[in-house]
């Protein structure tokens, strides 16, 4: 799955309801109410930061990548 960072406080969600779930200790995830789409990824000991899914954006391809994580266990030639 691929995630954009975002800071928290520039970071709104402008339609519909969201639910919350506690996913482990120190982590939030936000999902639609209505669909249960996973919207974001907050970490307590980051909360200045916000991550949300690409594919629940509307135009994702105006991101440009600026990094990538955990390549050291993606399937090789997929890094």
């Amino acid at each position: 799955m691929t995630w954009a960072g975002f800071d928290a406080d520039k970071f709104t969600i402008t339609q519909g309801q969201l639910a919350n779930y506690k996913s482990s200790i120190g982590v939030l995830r936000m999902f639609c109410g209505a669909c249960c789409t996973a919207l974001t990824y907050q970490r307590a000991d980051l909360p200045e930061s916000i991550d949300v899914p690409l594919g629940s954006m509307d135009e994702p391809q105006l991101l440009e990548p600026q990094d990538h994580t955990w390549t050291e266990s993606g399937i090789v030639g997929f890094a």
